[in-house]
């Protein structure tokens, strides 16, 4: 057979027009699964997945002298590394490092980071799990009373119930307990898997209420919806209380908008009743958000947060899988930031 009727009937010109399109491997399930699809040898998948999975990845606050070490060591790799323009003088302490590379790249840079002075070796450690999460992500499972939630097979859909006079949206308009309940059975039969349900506003400007009036609006509503319907329930508060009575009357999911920061015994009912628990990024509270906030690197000030906010959940024996982080659209940040 001629290759003229293996190409089907049309002959190879070398100028011949290909598809081209940009694909993006987020891990290496997704890696080895690209590299069957178009016929390679599985012996040969695991030692291409590696090289198929690229990176950029900040590092913050690193020892000048480590930062020196780590570019020249990412670039004997073959990989990229970038740091400030005053890390070759040593003008000052530390400066903050872009990495850029496979997974392959980075795992040889891993070895030689281990062997290193200048805090290198505990940085390894962070970027170790960092690579294992991005290569190899899990897939949570939130331990729930009611039931569970396996994470990473769809998404799950939260409804908002806002049993307030002057919420974001439809403000009053569930301020009635049978109302809200109402709203509550709609929204699970169009398919939420979980009803968040607040009884403070958290708008900016909003007023504090009383502990007394916000159990007032929200143990009613928790305790009617559970009666009528088995679905997660999340109780928006602040307040360990709140969220002690609203367990106790059938409420499955802590969310803190303060990430534990309003009352200092919200870890302990939480851990107690091994909750789920939803930590919020916020500055300020609502009373006192900037209009327009400036941040000097955004995400990187999240993470930093959320990183902190977890070690305090977790050493009140709050479990790690059982946390959930919401960046906080809105709260203390501008459209461009959302």
């Amino acid at each position: 057979m001629s290759f003229k009727d293996w190409a089907g009937g049309h002959a190879y010109r070398r100028n011949v027009s290909h598809n081209i399109y940009l694909k993006i491997i987020h891990d290496q399930n997704e890696a080895a699964f690209e590299l069957k699809k178009i016929g390679v040898d599985k012996d040969s998948i695991p030692m291409m997945a590696p090289k198929m999975q690229y990176w950029t990845l900040k590092l913050i606050d690193i020892d000048v002298r480590a930062a020196n070490i780590l570019k020249q060591e990412m670039l004997s790799k073959g990989g990229e590394a970038a740091v400030a323009k005053w890390a070759s003088a040593f003008t000052k302490p530390t400066t903050d490092v872009m990495l850029m590379g496979t997974l392959k790249q980075y795992r040889l840079l891993l070895k030689k980071m281990r062997l290193q002075p200048f805090g290198l070796k505990a940085t390894a450690i962070e970027l170790e799990t960092v690579l294992k999460n991005l290569s190899q992500p899990k897939k949570p499972v939130w331990h729930c009373r009611q039931k569970e939630l396996n994470f990473g097979r769809r998404t799950f859909v939260m409804g908002i119930l806002n049993v307030t006079p002057d919420s974001f949206s439809e403000p009053g308009q569930y301020f009635n307990p049978q109302q809200a309940v109402e709203h509550g059975v709609l929204m699970v039969e169009s398919g939420a898997d979980i009803i968040d349900i607040g009884g403070e506003s958290s708008r900016p400007g909003a007023e504090p209420i009383s502990l007394e009036e916000e159990i007032k609006r929200v143990i009613p509503v928790i305790e009617k919806l559970r009666k009528v319907s088995d679905v997660l329930i999340s109780i928006d508060t602040q307040k360990s209380r709140l969220a002690q009575a609203a367990l106790a009357a059938g409420a499955d999911i802590i969310n803190d908008i303060s990430a534990l920061r309003y009352d200092p015994e919200m870890a302990n009912v939480v851990s107690a009743a091994q909750a789920p628990l939803i930590l919020m990024h916020m500055r300020g509270t609502p009373k006192t958000m900037q209009d327009n906030p400036q941040y000097d690197d955004l995400i990187a000030e999240i993470n930093a947060f959320f990183h902190e906010r977890m070690e305090v959940a977790a050493a009140a024996g709050i479990r790690r899988e059982n946390i959930a982080f919401d960046p906080g659209f809105g709260f203390g940040k501008t459209v461009a930031h959302n």
